[in-house]
């Protein structure tokens, strides 16, 4: 019995030691684009580990907007969701798009 608590103590102080060895950073990323239409704009949030930031982060949130610009009329906005990031997508006047896109580099 005694040799099992040594053993999973110690096991526990390795997962610990683990843990602490792995610094946490949040930023976002943004994107925009603009014509003589109007404009759009993508952000994601991303909480990466400072060490190793392209192999070990999380995409948190994903967001995005746009508007026109006066004598047009805004029709639709499509975010689409990827593994890395997202895109924005405006539709204006039913016919003319403009797209942003922002994304996190990875490896």
């Amino acid at each position: 019995m005694k040799k099992l608590m040594a053993m999973l103590f110690g096991l526990l102080v390795v997962a610990a030691g683990f843990a602490a060895a792995t610094t946490w950073a949040v930023t976002a990323v943004r994107g925009h684009n603009s014509d003589s239409y109007g404009y759009s704009w993508t952000e994601i949030g991303v909480k990466y580990d400072v060490q190793h930031p392209y192999t070990n982060y999380h995409i948190t949130y994903r967001t995005g907007g746009g508007g026109a610009y006066a004598g047009h009329i805004l029709t639709g906005i499509t975010i689409i969701p990827d593994p890395n990031g997202a895109e924005t997508i405006v539709t204006i006047d039913g016919y003319h798009k403009v797209v942003s896109s922002a994304g996190w580099p990875y490896i």
